[in-house]
């Protein structure tokens, strides 16, 4: 009896996990087709195919919709932006999805600008794969490799669903800028997920633990004002997205830096939301009479 047992239980998890792994595989496939399109025809036209209608991006320092960002551009014919995932992961719901990885833009075939995305998905009623945001960075030339198979996959969790559970989403974003002293990870620790992927601008992506513990020892102060979010139906994915302030104590009197921020929280049946993946975008202070940068 209870060799059948574990044998049930072991079909049982083996049976979620494969169908997690198909899951997946339709984020990813749509992150690609995205990327696809993106050569084949241009930037403009990949975006604009692949955004829902209220999509957000970062436009000078704010989170705005993306579609009339798009719609008032030309056609790209000067270059080709490239790019492919290297981490997906989904709800059990099968409804919301995230994506991360390396891009570059080629003029002439020449390699002149590089960054990492990261994209947050949604199923659309009529079964297509659309982006509600997506925040990104750039950053100089990296050793990156391009595996067009090579994406790291996670699963999404059994949990089991509570009430109010966006509201706690919320609350714990909200708390994790107290927790966040500056020169202490231990804000960050109590809640990283293993795999987080950490962006900043102008920096190569903090993927590693040495890579991270780096960061989080700098002595930056975080303040996060979430203005929105997205909860998968199984309430085990989320996003949370908004205005931040980065506060370099050690950087002079300019240090405070204004931008926006995007957190993926992923829910852990044991240790609750863990942070999958943190973007935050800022621009330095522009010096008096100096207008500031748009990107």
């Amino acid at each position: 009896m209870k060799k059948s047992f574990y044998l049930f239980l072991h079909l049982l998890i083996t049976g979620f996990y494969t169908q997690a792994q198909v899951k997946v595989q339709e984020v990813i496939n749509a992150e690609r087709s995205f990327a696809k399109m993106a050569i084949t025809q241009d930037t403009r036209a990949a975006f604009l195919a692949n955004m829902s209608e209220n999509s957000l991006l970062e436009n000078k320092g704010k989170l705005e919709k993306g579609r009339p960002i798009y719609q008032n551009l030309p056609p790209d014919t000067t270059g080709k932006l490239i790019w492919d995932p290297a981490v997906a992961s989904i709800s059990a719901s099968g409804d919301l999805g995230y994506t991360s990885g390396p891009y570059k833009y080629q003029v002439k075939g020449k390699d002149v600008a590089f960054g990492d995305f990261a994209t947050v998905w949604e199923k659309q009623p009529d079964g297509q794969w659309k982006f509600v945001i997506d925040l990104g960075n750039s950053h100089a030339s990296t050793a990156t490799t391009w595996k067009l198979n090579d994406v790291k996959t996670i699963a999404p969790a059994l949990v089991k669903s509570r009430k109010k559970e966006e509201a706690d989403l919320i609350k714990i974003d909200q708390n994790l800028a107290a927790k966040i002293q500056p020169g202490s990870a231990a804000g960050y620790q109590e809640v990283l997920h293993p795999e987080a992927r950490i962006l900043r601008r102008g920096k190569a992506p903090y993927i590693s633990e040495v890579e991270k513990q780096a960061l989080f020892a700098e002595n930056t102060n975080l303040k996060f004002t979430p203005e929105g979010f997205k909860l998968a139906a199984a309430q085990d994915l989320g996003v949370v997205y908004g205005s931040c302030f980065v506060v370099r104590s050690d950087a002079g009197a300019n240090a405070e830096q204004k931008g926006v921020y995007m957190h993926v929280w992923r829910k852990d049946p044991v240790k609750g939301w863990q942070l999958l993946h943190e973007s935050i975008s800022v621009h330095p202070p522009a010096p008096s009479g100096e207008q500031k940068p748009s990107n």
